[in-house]
């Protein structure tokens, strides 16, 4: 595992995911996402069993086929992916998203020239928005989905999983998994 302090001031050089698919699944699900970084190298974004994100430098791994259990495809993160448009762009800080309940650190909002990114382990999910986390707190509490996050601002929310959310761009720009 690597620290995420080692993100700052290093240039996105490409995005590559894993995605699960299954027959009996209407989406494919996000597994795991690798930003490829200046001077680092490729650093997976991986929920782990404890809640967290875990971040850690290694190659992506090959797509595979799991037999009754689906399928797993590695490949380049597509054009529309939210991470794509800040490729060729710095990371300029790096922010803690804190469970305060668990005190588990779940996630990090990335500044990067010309934007930010939040990346969260919600349920379980692999979770990426371009959006605050106030608007997401009432798009969940729309959808009667509820979570706990604490960012330095001291949003705090209500847990649980998020099993019936969208793959997709939804509205403002954020991608549910």
């Amino acid at each position: 595992m690597i620290p995420a302090d080692e993100l700052v001031n290093r240039k996105l050089l490409q995005a590559t995911v894993s995605w699960h698919t299954h027959p009996s699944d209407d989406q494919a699900s996000l597994v795991h996402m690798w930003l490829h970084l200046s001077d680092l190298g490729p650093v997976r974004f991986h929920t782990a069993p404890d809640a967290s994100l875990e971040l850690t430098l290694d190659q992506p791994h090959n797509s595979s086929d799991m037999d009754e259990y689906g399928q797993v495809t590695v490949g380049p993160a597509a054009e529309n992916f939210l991470m794509s448009r800040f490729i060729g762009q710095s990371i300029r800080a790096v922010h803690r998203i804190i469970d305060h309940r668990i005190g588990t650190e779940i996630g990090l909002r990335l500044e990067l020239d010309h934007g930010e990114m939040r990346i969260l382990n919600l349920g379980d999910d692999l979770f990426i928005t371009d959006t605050a986390l106030g608007f997401l707190a009432g798009l969940l509490l729309t959808l009667g989905q509820f979570l706990v996050a604490g960012e330095a601002v001291g949003l705090e929310l209500m847990p649980t999983n998020l099993e019936r959310w969208c793959i997709g761009v939804c509205p403002q720009g954020v991608l549910c998994l």
